[in-house]
């Protein structure tokens, strides 16, 4: 009777805190809980079951912004980002990579807009900086092949974490760093050919590490580390020149520079 006895009390007790825990979830948890439920449906192949989550997740954020809980910024990032998620579970000409990259940049924005710590996105770090000092590294080689493809890779990577810079980086810093992105993908040969031009990528450089340090001078929050677990290994896995072909249709203007290649 005791050995029983105690096993209610115990079970009590675990509902009681899971109940708690589930009760003070806050509305913007809640949806960032949607988006993380998202992905790994979207990481099996669960289109249909994804896509039911969104519609879900779209029920709820009107409500919030109807609420004027976030700002015009944050919804102007938080819809394009859904809008891409939900696109690219609908379409079925895209590959499994394609929607599971559209659908980490959607878990990003969302874990950047509740994170009060380091968020996901900074986990990139190393990541996006070793293949961005690879380019640097072909231009200052001068093999420009090489040069072209790190430049893609790295634009696939950036893409990424783009929208989710918008939420937690001044936008001075954001805007700094993106118009030098933008320059040196718009005029690859001057930059390749011209002496200063590894100046440009220097600088470029020195601007994408204080993105990331000045999340850095925040602690991480140990209850984050179970998301990071979860997604930080498909986020590198799926990082692929996919994503630069998504960012190079946005793009109006004729390149003069070789098409990337596919691993």
């Amino acid at each position: 009777m005791k050995i029983r006895f105690i096993g209610m009390v115990v079970t009590l007790i675990f509902l009681w805190t899971f109940t708690g825990q589930a009760a003070n979830i806050t509305p913007l948890e809640s949806l960032s809980n949607l988006s993380d439920k998202a992905l790994q449906l979207t990481k099996a192949g669960h289109y249909d079951r994804a896509e039911s989550i969104m519609e879900q997740f779209s029920n709820q954020f009107q409500q919030l912004s109807g609420q004027m809980v976030f700002t015009m910024d944050q919804v102007q990032v938080i819809s394009i980002a859904q809008q891409e998620a939900m696109d690219a579970l609908d379409d079925s000409s895209l590959s499994q990579d394609e929607r599971v990259s559209s659908m980490i940049k959607f878990r990003l924005v969302l874990d950047a807009l509740v994170s009060d710590y380091q968020p996901l996105w900074t986990q990139m770090e190393d990541t996006i900086m070793e293949v961005y000092n690879q380019a640097v590294g072909a231009a200052q080689s001068k093999d420009i092949q090489k040069f072209h493809t790190m430049y893609n890779t790295f634009l696939s990577q950036y893409n990424l974490i783009y929208p989710s810079l918008k939420l937690d980086v001044p936008a001075e810093a954001v805007l700094k760093v993106d118009a030098r992105v933008q320059y040196i993908d718009e005029f690859r040969p001057e930059v390749f050919n011209d002496p200063n031009g590894i100046k440009e990528l220097e600088a470029l450089a020195q601007d994408l590490k204080s993105l990331f340090d000045q999340s850095d001078e925040d602690e991480a929050d140990p209850s984050l580390w179970w998301v990071i677990t979860t997604t930080g290994s498909i986020i590198i896995l799926t990082l692929s020149y996919v994503g630069f072909r998504k960012y190079k249709g946005d793009q109006h203007k004729r390149r003069r520079y070789p098409k990337k290649q596919n691993d």
